[in-house]
């Protein structure tokens, strides 16, 4: 039986599975994470993926963890944390469903991600310190009973922004628009 990502009790069901999967390079594809971005709006699905990252990061003899929300959010009282990433994250996220015309399946959406300003600690731990960002995202989509047209925009203001310096600095990505069309079975 396949899943369906959009409706949260079946990418709840999707958490569900053997750590062994997390070794397919398939996973790290564009593709994916286009995916994983749909599922992981549900409550549920975050909520389900919480407990997962807790329980992998407090495994016996440790973990070494890679990812945004890990040293705040997952692994809070961490014995070793890098620096050079902001320890102060947030994004929130609306979504809009109308008609046009009677004719339903359309929505839009607006995001906010926010980074706060933290020590650039490339070359020394008393670097500069980076400033912190707002970054705003958009979205436009039509669904019919199987095809989806959307048109995502992130970083609708083209800010120019750094990311993290763990060993030097990385700039954030760019102004990016992106037109999909998918088919679901």
């Amino acid at each position: 039986m396949e899943l369906d990502g959009s409706i949260e009790a079946d990418a709840v069901a999707a958490c569900d599975f053997d750590d062994a999967l997390l070794d397919d390079p398939i996973l790290r594809t564009d593709a994916i994470g286009s995916l994983a971005s749909i599922v992981s709006a549900h409550p549920l699905v975050r909520a389900a993926l919480f407990h997962r990252q807790k329980r992998f990061a407090y495994q016996p003899g440790g973990a070494v963890l890679d990812g945004r929300d890990i040293g705040t959010v997952i692994a809070t009282d961490a014995d070793a944390k890098l620096g050079g990433i902001p320890r102060r994250q947030a994004a929130v996220w609306g979504k809009h469903r109308f008609a046009i015309a009677g004719l339903p399946g359309f929505s839009v959406g607006a995001g906010l991600r926010f980074m706060g300003a933290f020590t650039d600690e490339s070359s020394s731990p008393s670097g500069p310190r980076v400033p912190s960002v707002a970054l705003l995202d958009l979205m436009v989509a039509y669904d019919s009973e199987h095809w989806r047209y959307a048109l995502n925009i992130s970083n609708v203001t083209d800010r120019t922004f750094i990311t993290a310096c763990p060993y030097r600095c990385f700039y954030g990505e760019p102004r990016k628009a992106i037109v999909s069309a998918s088919y679901r079975w």
